[in-house]
């Protein structure tokens, strides 16, 4: 596979020790950055290692310091893929062995070959790791391959072949896979089937791991269970199950998303596919988190969950029984990769949510992949969405300037006020909580709307990915009394990161305007590739107008 592939050979030596037998990265092995950093700058963007840093240890299946070095240079050089033979203990529970673990790389089981390749070899090591996740991730081949041979002799350009057994052959034919899905992009070949110049782009490393996993096999042979599996991990590699060529039935969707800002919690990202029935339905999530370290009982540091619905149901990634997504369940806590699989769905339009659970330590971009008889048409994707039922971080008086002693924007739920006809509603325009300048009726209406000057509230960051035309939608009341003038305002502006944007006005006058919610759409195309924050103002600035505003449903939308 991927015959005309370049290679970086990296050669540590050998000579017997405790770690993984190779003189040239020590043992205690030493800090692998520098090692993966000689590769990268060298062009390679996929790094395959038959090794492991503590081979002789009792335990096998820990996050170790060098599984965090593979976790951090994938995290700082996002292109990059590292893989890991999974070790050749098995079939023990927990015998898989570090640096596979890593949260980030691929770790490779094997199983056997040809037409026995539906079984596990029985040497390959197994999972779960220490803290509970699905590691190897796959398999290939790695029982009685043949391939080339080395004579120890560097002068003899032999060209000899020998036959071996490994994980160590496992990985290194999973890296040829990868190679060819990475060049399935970098050609152009997403989305037609065809390769056009002008659909070319270089995916992360996180989008090349998932179409490897969203492309596994369930294998039913010796050694092997349901998926996901401590042995089989997901499933055996066949790509022409997960990437598309022209007048192929299976088609695919792939993205490589901008994901969530720092200190996300409850924003959701989703994405609609419409599916034909006769082909099963496949949806993998998988990103490249922030390393963690050894001494921690919890390896994953930013969550996300994916659940998918649709005429089938409910499904949350990786709640499997036989093989297959089952409805209920509990999103997983633990792994940064997560599927849904339906063997045989049923027709209709799909809706995928990703949703950022907690993101602590960074920004988390994402890749998704979904392959099955599906075809994403023509409908937008939703880059943000809050309808304020619960609260994702606005902030209100965010540069610390408002001069409104009443009637301050906040996140509740609202009271109606009433004079010459409806001035605040005391219903959201969906739910029950809005964005309310000051959400108590109080004796009159005058008594809490906004007086004294200017109140301001600013979403949290949200990531806009490049390219395409961007959209944010809103639903929004302005009211006031015969008293307003035009130094009243409602405005809705976009803070991108070197320019602020007004994208919607609306001035006082000298008439009665009663309160009604409207839905409200504007280009932001402008700030594609940047992280942008919403900024809501209102303003009584002619002193003594009883004005009141309302929002609801910010959406933020990428064709």
């Amino acid at each position: 596979m991927a015959p005309g592939a370049k290679l970086v050979v990296q050669d540590a030596g050998f000579r017997t020790d405790n770690c993984g037998d190779l003189p040239g990265i020590g043992c205690a092995v030493v800090d692998l950055n520098p090692i993966f950093q000689q590769a990268y700058t060298q062009g390679a963007r996929i790094h395959t290692n038959s090794w492991g840093d503590n081979e002789n240890a009792a335990v096998q299946n820990n996050y170790s310091a060098a599984s965090q070095d593979v976790d951090e240079f994938m995290f700082n050089h996002p292109d990059f893929l590292i893989l890991f033979a999974a070790g050749n203990s098995g079939p023990g529970t927990g015998t898989v062995g570090s640096p596979s673990t890593a949260k980030n790389g691929i770790s490779v089981g094997a199983t056997q070959r040809g037409t026995a390749a539906n079984s596990m070899a029985s040497f390959s090591s197994c999972g779960p790791t220490t803290d509970g996740r699905i590691k190897p991730d796959l398999t290939m081949p790695g029982q009685s391959i043949v391939s080339a041979r080395n004579d120890t002799n560097v002068a003899s350009n032999n060209c000899a072949t020998t036959t071996m057994s490994g994980t160590s052959m496992a990985s290194a034919a999973a890296a040829g896979m990868a190679a060819l899905v990475r060049q399935y992009y970098t050609d152009g070949f997403y989305p037609t089937g065809a390769a056009v110049v002008a659909n070319r782009f270089t995916p992360s490393a996180a989008l090349v791991k998932a179409t490897l996993l969203n492309s596994t096999k369930t294998m039913t042979g010796t050694g092997t269970g349901p998926v996901p599996n401590n042995c089989q991990g997901w499933g055996r590699i066949l790509l022409d199950d997960t990437l598309f060529f022209t007048g192929q039935a299976r088609t695919l969707f792939a993205a490589d998303d901008a994901g969530f800002p720092q200190g996300a919690s409850g924003q959701t990202k989703t994405f609609t596919v419409q599916v034909a029935a006769g082909q099963p339905l496949r949806v993998t999530l998988a990103w490249t988190d922030f390393p963690s370290t050894p001494a921690a009982s919890i390896n994953l540091n930013n969550d996300l969950d994916l659940t998918v619905s649709g005429p089938s149901g409910t499904f949350l990634g990786n709640v499997f029984s036989a093989s297959q997504s089952v409805a209920g369940g509990a999103a997983d806590r633990r792994n940064n990769v997560e599927q849904v699989t339906l063997n045989a769905p049923a027709a209709g339009s799909y809706t995928i949510t990703v949703r950022a659970f907690n993101v602590p330590s960074s920004a988390q971009p994402f890749a998704l992949v979904v392959s099955g008889a599906v075809n994403t048409g023509t409908g937008p994707t939703t880059i943000f969405s809050d309808d304020f039922e619960t609260d994702r971080g606005w902030v209100a008086n965010p540069a610390g300037t408002d001069t409104a002693t009443t009637g301050r924007w906040e996140r509740a739920v609202p009271q109606a006020t009433a004079s010459t006809g409806t001035k605040q509603l005391g219903t959201a325009n969906s739910g029950q909580f809005d964005l309310v300048t000051g959400a108590t009726a109080g004796a009159a209406a005058g008594d809490n709307d906004i007086d004294g000057g200017t109140t301001s509230i600013q979403s949290p960051a949200i990531a806009i990915p490049a390219g395409g035309t961007v959209t944010l939608s809103f639903a929004s009341y302005f009211s006031h009394l015969t008293n307003s003038t035009t130094d009243d305002f409602f405005r809705v502006q976009v803070v991108g990161a070197t320019t602020t944007q007004t994208v919607f006005e609306v001035r006082g006058a000298a008439t009665n305007v009663n309160a009604a919610w409207a839905t409200r759409s504007v280009d932001i195309s402008a700030f594609a590739g940047q992280s942008i924050r919403i900024l809501v103002s209102a303003a009584d600035a002619a002193g003594g107008s009883l004005v009141e505003a309302g929002v609801d449903d910010v959406v933020i939308t990428r064709q």
